[in-house]
């Protein structure tokens, strides 16, 4: 029955096979008996097909021939091992590794305090001649710091623990036993039958904010936003699983405007199929081949027919534009209109008591964030400053440590020449992401414009030398020939033009480094390439006269 809640009790048989196949422990019948029960237990996937006979309204996958039903249960459509389409990587090395194991005591300690790890180590200690908490330790080894180290997923990402979570249960089961075995010695012992219960009842303590949803909306709201924002007939195109979660239940289980056209998981074959089941009158009359020429084909096919959105502008495919839509962006066609702040007062959205939330209802909330923040950055371009920094500050309200909203904030004060302030804002984006080059960067300018070159120049070294960075790169060199540095300032912008060979700034940037050093001959080759390059009549000529005054070799 537990394959049919979640695969990784796989993870449990090379454990159970070490256990039956001992000596006398098990006789032969013990073992077919068990593995009889267990082809009963995988009965239940047979509700799959099943179900999919009486045609509801959703049926995820092919559950109806052997081959989708085989891919389904083996997670074909979703990468099989991969947790990640992008992030898992087949590919270990020493210190990676040594970074899963501390993210797995890190998700020990968030799942069961200090208190209840120091219990677990200690029943690991005390019952490891045990042959059937062997065989649990085996199983803890490989569902929990092994699964880590399989998935690959980079450590020091946000996402990364609230993927593994639903993953890491049946370790967490396991190393439950191991806290109750622990528990029992202590017990045994005066002080210990005071201390267990106090330290079961600081776990629950700290765990309960986070267990109770009672008065929180976020997810309802948000869906109930979302429905006040697509406009008549329009399309919910490509949305992640929170959104297409909570419209599918909205539209569905609520009845609430119907008309909205929930275009997802068409990159299957059988998400392809729905489509053209539920919807078909936005594809044409032939069929599709490939899940990129599908995606294709349904914003061309219905750009101009439909209004089309998405919760995030990189939903869609490059040379598909888009524009702020309130909480939503919308494909930029002919008729589509500008971006719409004035959306943001419909939203309400009901108080919680909460001062924390779990990871995906946060990502939830920093859909209302992100917005207000490409709300900024449209306002900007339409010469807006005022309202630009009106939406910046709102979505810093909401969601403190959006870097996209501080760099902004900091871009608008470097425009009306406010450094000072501009530094301000770049210094909290740095500090929220350190490693951030855009960040780095950003305060590196703020920082020249004020006349610091020194931490300046700090700056964009770090940028350009832990990112490589262009950009800082370039400043680099010319705080460095600014200086007299002319050979470093040469090094740099070589650097730059070899690993981009189209940062056509840095050739201009090398000939003038080039001919401070008297090597007239390179930085003419230097010169002549940028020349070939640029089309504005104003830098040709300037060039033409940088060529003109270098003397003939």
């Amino acid at each position: 029955l537990a394959m049919g809640n979640h695969e990784t009790i796989v993870l449990l048989f090379p454990a159970l096979a070490w256990l039956f196949l001992r000596p006398r422990l098990f006789t032969a019948a013990q073992v077919f008996r068990a593995l009889g029960f267990f082809i009963f237990g995988c009965s239940v996937f047979l509700f799959l097909p099943v179900r999919s006979l009486a045609g509801p309204m959703y049926t995820w996958g092919d559950p109806l021939s052997i081959t989708g039903l085989l891919r389904m249960v083996t997670r074909a459509d979703y990468g099989g091992m991969r947790l990640h389409p992008e992030q898992s990587t087949f590919h270990w090395t020493a210190p990676l590794v040594a970074q899963h194991l501390y993210l797995y005591g890190k998700s020990l300690v968030q799942q069961f305090t200090v208190a209840g790890v120091l219990l677990g180590v200690l029943g690991l200690i005390l019952k490891r001649k045990d042959r059937y908490f062997q065989f649990l330790a085996v199983t803890l080894l490989l569902a929990g710091p092994g699964f880590i180290i399989l998935s690959n997923l980079p450590p020091a990402e946000k996402t990364t623990l609230p993927i593994l979570e639903s993953h890491l249960v049946l370790a967490n089961v396991v190393f439950a036993l191991f806290i109750a075995a622990g528990a029992q010695k202590i017990s045994m012992y005066r002080i210990g039958r005071a201390l267990v219960p106090a330290c079961v009842l600081v776990s629950c303590a700290a765990a309960l904010p986070l267990c109770s949803y009672r008065s929180q909306f976020v997810a309802y709201d948000y869906g109930r936003h979302l429905l006040q924002t697509v406009g008549k007939g329009g399309f919910l195109f490509n949305p992640d699983d929170p959104t297409a979660f909570i419209t599918s239940y909205l539209t569905t289980v609520e009845h609430k405007r119907s008309d909205i056209r929930l275009v997802a998981y068409y990159r299957t074959r059988w998400g392809y199929e729905l489509l053209r089941k539920k919807y078909p009158e936005i594809l044409p009359q032939r069929d599709i081949t490939s899940g990129q020429e599908l995606e294709r084909v349904l914003l061309e096919y219905n750009r101009e027919r439909f209004p089309i959105y998405a919760e995030l502008p990189a939903k869609f495919p490059e040379g598909f534009e888009s524009h702020p839509n309130g909480l939503l962006y919308r494909l930029s066609g002919s008729s589509s209109a500008e971006a719409a702040p004035s959306l943001f007062s419909l939203y309400a959205l009901r108080d919680s008591s909460r001062s924390e939330y779990d990871f995906f209802t946060n990502q939830v909330i920093s859909y209302y964030a992100a917005a207000h923040s490409n709300t900024g950055l449209a306002l900007a371009g339409k010469k807006d400053l005022d309202g630009a920094g009106r939406e910046y500050l709102l979505a810093l309200s909401i969601d403190p440590s959006l870097n996209a909203a501080c760099n902004n904030l900091g871009t608008l004060e470097f425009m009306r020449g406010n450094y000072q302030l501009a530094g301000k804002w770049f210094e909290k984006a740095v500090k929220n992401d350190p490693a951030n080059p855009s960040a780095l960067y950003n305060l590196g300018l703020a920082y020249k414009a004020q006349k610091m070159n020194e931490p300046a120049e700090q700056l964009f070294r770090r940028a350009w030398e832990e990112s490589a960075y262009p950009d800082a790169g370039n400043e680099l060199g010319l705080l460095a020939l600014g200086l007299g540095r002319t050979q470093e300032a040469a090094g740099i912008f070589q650097g730059i033009v070899t690993r981009y060979p189209h940062y056509l700034l840095a050739y201009y940037n090398l000939g003038l480094a080039l001919e401070k050093a008297g090597r007239y001959a390179e930085s003419r080759r230097c010169f002549q390439y940028y020349l070939s390059a640029v089309s504005d009549p104003r830098e040709r000529q300037e060039v033409l006269a940088v060529l003109k005054r270098l003397p003939e070799q």
